[in-house]
């Protein structure tokens, strides 16, 4: 039985120890999905680069660069309401909550939540204690509750699950939904985040992000009720670290950018190496098998 209070200072104490200092350039596999009811409206996917900043500064932010995407033609068009992710890879890279030092991992915030001891498991076969925490009570800022995941030999968090509060979606509606169509309202009703970091060579590194929003849609003339789902998800499969080349200002995804625009025709060729979920395949069970692969860190000063 591990106290919070006990875990979460071996985690800060660690911090710069268990995280990479450098920069790192990470080749990652992309994919967004937009569900509407039990169809689906719109599959993405993307390769993409990331060159993550190092963890000790807080003010260089990761960047995105797009290499190449493709898009499931045979989905079913939206129903009148259109309905898009703005920024998707741009956000996703921002799960990163030890990088961004979100509010429930900050001491200077810490005692905004509670924090309780739910269990030990194992996680890639390495023991791990699991911690729950909630905002302590409902302040306008704090909207996030979930799951925290220490690894008990380095004291690293490796894995995070967190959703916004019912509080916090209220706010969130705000945040999110830039437009809705006429006569109609648009409702988050979740918003959940999953995020895993792996460990190689005395370093956790991030190794995929998950992001789960539904919305529901409520249109009064033609009382309907319309359910939206987008999932978006990115693996890291390869990490460079040594003497990286920067990106091209114009190569970079910002964060009001659509990356589906940047998506024209469809190269088999290319996407072979890269053919490791198809379209029509449940994510989960792709990922699984894909979950297995070893990922390797190559250093380009050697």
């Amino acid at each position: 039985h591990y106290h919070p209070a006990f875990l979460l200072q071996n985690f800060f104490e660690n911090l710069d120890y268990n995280y990479n200092n450098k920069y790192a350039l990470f080749t990652t596999f992309y994919r967004e999905i937009i569900k509407e009811n039990s169809n689906y409206s719109d599959i993405s996917e993307a390769v993409l680069n990331v060159l993550k900043a190092p963890y000790s500064n807080e003010y260089s932010e990761d960047l995105v660069k797009f290499i190449k995407g493709r898009k499931s033609s045979n989905v079913q068009p939206f129903d009148e309401i259109r309905f898009r992710l703005k920024g998707g890879p741009y956000y996703i890279t921002k799960l990163d909550v030890i990088k961004n030092n979100e509010s429930f991992i900050n001491p200077e915030f810490i005692q905004l939540y509670t924090y309780e001891f739910k269990k030990k498991t194992l996680i890639d076969g390495r023991e791990t204690a699991v911690l729950s925490f909630t905002p302590i009570y409902n302040l306008r800022e704090l909207l996030y509750e979930g799951l925290l995941y220490f690894d008990i030999e380095t004291w690293a968090i490796s894995r995070i699950e967190f959703n916004y509060t019912r509080q916090g979606l209220q706010e969130a509606r705000q945040m999110m939904i830039e437009k809705e169509p006429k006569g109609c309202k648009a409702i988050p009703t979740e918003l959940s985040y999953q995020v895993q970091y792996k460990y190689i060579d005395q370093k956790w590194y991030l190794y995929s992000a998950r992001s789960s929003m539904q919305i529901k849609i409520n249109d009064k003339e033609k009382r309907q009720k319309t359910k939206f789902h987008s999932i978006s998800e990115i693996l890291t499969t390869n990490i460079e670290i040594g003497d990286l080349q920067h990106f091209n200002r114009k190569d970079i995804l910002k964060p009001n950018e659509f990356f589906t625009e940047r998506i024209n025709g469809y190269d088999k060729e290319f996407w072979e190496d890269y053919n490791v979920i198809q379209p029509e395949e449940e994510l989960d069970n792709a990922l699984k098998e894909f979950d297995n692969h070893d990922l390797i860190i190559t250093n380009r000063n050697q």
